[in-house]
């Protein structure tokens, strides 16, 4: 079934007196866009004094599209007889009709498939009576075609763009479409609508993941240097998109940290064993919530520097005169090209592994 849009006009017929010269200056009513090739119906509500609908009254008013008269609504009174007056001489496109008579009555014009260059069109309700005038109403036609690109970065494919066209949501920036409550769009088909929107156009969205980068004091390599005991701090950047996000994640070693975007997030006192942990930061958003892997930077390393140590406390025995042989492991890093022992002197290693002979 075909819908329509009705916009409303209120007239009232009034005793005046007419003075020569004077004009009577139509009361402009906005017009909500409709969209082309749609239908317009606009309502008039007239309400005549009471001694006008008395047989001495009588009175007809006119529909006026655009400087021309359409029809004529009326009210002549005969004896026990109330009769109106109608007739249209336009066009088959536009027709009017009277729901109700006298005292107090509706009338309708109604304009079928209504054309892009009737924007800015003029309707017109009003008349004249014996011994009275009536003040005319106007609406100022509105008609557009609904919109190839909308608000977020939505855009819509369709071949034409007049009313029940049918079209297809996509995302200019290639994101996802969803809409602000953070329900994404099951379909994408839309329908021009005769208020010249896109059905299911209202808060929808096209939403990506920012470009998230992370910085530290140290560098912006992907190898985080320090000394042992000491720290850095971490930052993550990412740029403006829909939706906003004012929260940044970080992760340690598997563990995360949030701040307040642009909030630093300082890591301190580090030992040799978040040497190799992996770093990374993403951005906060509605979108990445729902897309746990987007949004995120790329991955650091920490590299933590320490002086050699042993890997555990070993004590090697064997009897005089035997040939033994004691193990003794050392770690640091970066690894030792030199390590001293209590027995053997001094030996170059190629690691901080050393064997040594008694």
């Amino acid at each position: 079934m075909q819908k329509y849009l009705e916009l409303s006009l209120s007239v009232i017929l009034q005793t005046a007196v007419i003075i020569q010269g004077q004009s009577i200056s139509p009361l402009n009513t906005p017009h909500p866009v409709q969209a082309t090739d749609s239908t317009v119906v606009i309502t008039a509500t007239a309400s005549p004094p009471s001694w006008v609908i008395s047989p001495e009254g009588n009175w007809i008013l006119s529909w006026i599209f655009n400087g021309t008269e359409v029809a004529l609504v009326g009210y002549v009174p005969y004896p026990n007889v109330d009769s109106a007056v109608e007739s249209t001489i336009y066009s088959s496109r536009i027709t009017v009709s009277v729901v109700a008579m006298p005292a107090n009555f509706t009338t309708q014009l109604t304009i079928a498939q209504i054309r892009a260059d009737e924007d800015g069109y003029q309707v017109e309700f009003g008349g004249i009576g014996i011994g009275f005038e009536v003040d005319s109403q106007s609406i100022v036609l509105n008609i557009r075609d609904c919109n190839s690109s909308l608000p977020y970065s939505v855009i819509v494919d369709a071949t034409s763009r007049v009313f029940n066209s049918p079209g297809t949501f996509t995302c200019s920036n290639e994101g996802e479409l969803f809409y602000s409550n953070s329900t994404m769009l099951t379909s994408s088909d839309t329908t021009c609508l005769e208020s010249a929107e896109w059905s299911g156009q209202d808060n929808l969205q096209c939403w990506t993941a920012p470009n998230v980068t992370l910085a530290s004091s140290l560098s912006d390599g992907n190898k985080l240097t320090v000394l042992e005991g000491d720290g850095f701090h971490l930052t993550c950047n990412y740029n403006d998109v829909i939706p906003a996000g004012n929260t940044s994640r970080f992760y340690i070693g598997g563990k995360s940290y949030a701040t307040t975007q642009g909030e630093p997030f300082i890591l301190s006192s580090l030992q040799r064993t978040d040497n190799n942990k992996v770093v990374s930061c993403q951005a906060v958003t509605p979108y990445t919530d729902l897309s746990p892997a987007s949004g995120r930077s790329s991955e650091s390393t920490l590299d933590v520097l320490y002086g050699a140590a042993q890997d555990e406390i070993r004590t090697c025995n064997w009897n005089l005169n035997e040939t033994g042989i004691c193990s003794v492991v050392f770690f640091s890093n970066p690894n030792s090209q030199f390590v001293s022992l209590s027995k053997n002197a001094l030996r170059k290693l190629e690691n901080s592994s050393v064997k040594a002979e008694s």
